[in-house]
């Protein structure tokens, strides 16, 4: 299956370049990055997160996984605890992600890790009304 996965993404890649290299679709970039995520196995990790939009945005807080389960967070401008309810995990940034391709508000503006290919920044607010969208930003992940 792994075989094939590859073969697709391959000829996906050799149909679309450009000078500036592959051009996939959404759905397929999204794929690709998500399956570098994997490969890498990282189920333990650190990261600085941050979300703003048209709301009062809060704080940017250090989110610790454990197993793949946010297990705590601290504002990173105090160092207070911060409550985890909502806060994501790399693997829900995916989902979020797939969920912003599939809106009716346009394709969001994605930039993800060169090297483990977590989404590094998801921008909505560029194809949204103006009372709607997003920006996320994931900083300083640490493997542990």
């Amino acid at each position: 299956m792994r075989k094939i996965c590859w073969a697709m993404i391959l000829i996906f890649s050799v149909g679309s370049c450009d000078s500036t290299g592959p051009f996939f679709t959404p759905g397929v970039d999204l794929a690709v990055h998500q399956a570098q995520w994997r490969q890498q196995g990282i189920h333990n990790y650190v990261f600085d997160f941050a979300i703003a939009g048209v709301w009062v945005a809060p704080p940017p807080v250090r989110i610790a996984v454990v197993a793949d389960s946010v297990r705590s967070a601290i504002v990173i401008a105090t160092g207070a605890a911060a409550p985890i309810a909502g806060l994501p995990t790399i693997d829900s940034l995916f989902a979020t992600v797939g969920r912003s391709i599939r809106s009716e508000m346009g394709p969001p503006v994605i930039e993800y890790d060169s090297k483990l290919g977590y989404p590094r920044s998801i921008n909505t607010i560029s194809s949204s009304p103006p009372d709607a969208g997003f920006t996320i930003t994931v900083r300083s992940l640490l493997p542990r």
